[in-house]
């Protein structure tokens, strides 16, 4: 990591399990929830695309911001929103909230294959920068297919001691990318890239949260070779054992780190 400070950062990664393909319209409540049991950490990580159309950004960060301002907290919400109304067209980004409102923004800039005619990209977005700090750590907002685009874009570190990257979805095993694939050469391959810690959070659609789903790497070992990366190269573990929070449609699957 790049920043000596001593402060600790407490760090939640909220994954979603979705069995049985819950609407949006359940996302308030698994937030609130989350909120409640959280409220006094510093950073809590949602997935990408938490809200999608027809989310209002507005909205989301108004919302976010009250809940955290019945408490006082100090708490940084992260969380993704695609294709919001405000922008008229296909747009998918991290934003990061506390109580006051923004505190950073960031645009997906590495899309999947399969985008690359559908979702505008850009380095910077709305104004935003994609950096915040907290305790005098300064974090990096990736959103989804952006942790690839660090290593394969050569992008040098900017000083961020660590990144967030909420991920859309995994669908069933064998439909679409894989969870082991987005850890290994994903988190694995940014987190040796830029010398610094990731952190994740998905949704899983139509299935259970794997057993091997981590949402945390920080590679400890020197590589050479990406493809030689692997899970035993991870020198990260949450501090505490999953919690898990549910409502009547969907699961939250927190899970706590320091750095």
């Amino acid at each position: 990591m790049n920043n000596l400070s001593n402060n600790k950062v407490s760090i939640v990664t909220v994954t979603i399990e979705n069995e049985n393909n819950a609407p949006e319209s359940c996302r308030d409540e698994i937030l609130e929830k989350v909120l409640q049991t959280y409220g006094t950490k510093d950073i809590i990580l949602f997935p990408a695309g938490f809200y999608s159309s027809p989310a209002e950004e507005t909205k989301v960060v108004d919302n976010v911001s009250k809940l955290l301002a019945k408490t006082g907290s100090e708490t940084v919400v992260c969380l993704g929103i695609d294709i919001c109304e405000k922008y008229k067209k296909n747009v998918q980004f991290a934003i990061a909230i506390n109580k006051s409102g923004i505190v950073a923004k960031g645009q997906k800039f590495y899309p999947a294959k399969a985008e690359k005619d559908r979702t505008v990209t850009a380095k910077s977005f709305d104004g935003k920068e994609r950096f915040f700090e907290c305790k005098g750590k300064r974090f990096y907002l990736a959103v989804c297919y952006d942790v690839f685009g660090i290593r394969k874009r050569r992008i040098a570190n900017p000083g961020v001691d660590a990144i967030l990257n909420p991920v859309h979805f995994f669908n069933k095993k064998g439909e679409g990318a894989g969870f082991v694939f987005f850890i290994r050469y994903g988190f694995g391959g940014a987190s040796l890239h830029w010398n610094c810690p990731v952190f994740g959070a998905a949704v899983f659609l139509g299935r259970k949260v794997p057993p091997k789903w981590q949402t945390s790497f920080l590679c400890k070992n020197k590589i050479e070779n990406l493809q030689s990366i692997k899970y035993s190269d991870n020198g990260l573990k949450p501090d505490k054992q999953d919690c898990n929070i549910s409502t009547a449609c969907e699961k939250a699957v927190c899970r706590l780190y320091s750095i």
